[in-house]
């Protein structure tokens, strides 16, 4: 056993202080929530008639500038009217199925197309099976040596931690 620089009782001090300053970082931090949730609210409160109007503004102006694509200068996606910039961007494509459909029918049917060049076979290391296997009392040992050979690691490591337990603030 490693020579300790504290003893016992002073590990059991040295813990309660722990606790006793883990409550006052706890305290101060939901008072400061607190307000900061009395302080988000009431300037939510304030800023509800603006945002209305903001949505509704900008879904206006968009359904112009869309109907109006002439206002974009040529080979531009943007422009600007004084402080309000109007953008388009086109988004990159995105292969997808119609509803009813699964990503299995999918597969079904490009192979019966021929179409075998748009499906992906993965082939990939069962790492669950891996770990099974090496934890089992028959042949984990030879199996651990056998995947070192083959540059395959299997680690794991202690991690260690002093918990606070919570209670309830007054």
């Amino acid at each position: 056993m490693a020579k300790l620089k504290i003893t016992e009782n002073q590990a059991r001090g040295k813990a309660e202080r722990l606790a006793e300053v883990t409550a006052a970082i706890r305290k101060n931090e939901a008072e400061m929530n607190e307000k900061l949730n009395n302080l988000h609210q009431e300037y939510a409160t304030k800023s509800a008639a603006w945002i209305e109007e903001e949505k509704k503004l900008k879904k206006e102006l968009l359904e112009y500038v869309k109907a109006n694509r002439s206002l974009f200068p040529t080979n531009k996606r943007s422009f600007n009217w004084g402080s309000v910039r109007f953008s388009y961007r086109l988004t990159p494509p995105k292969v997808g199925i119609v509803s009813g459909m699964t990503w299995d029918m999918a597969v079904d049917r490009l192979k019966e197309a021929g179409l075998v060049e748009y499906v992906r076979t993965i082939e990939e290391v069962s790492k669950e099976a891996i770990q099974i296997a090496v934890d089992s009392p028959e042949g984990g040992n030879e199996l651990r040596a056998e995947l070192s050979k083959m540059g395959i690691t299997i680690t794991q490591s202690e991690k260690w931690d002093a918990e606070v337990a919570e209670v309830e603030l007054v």
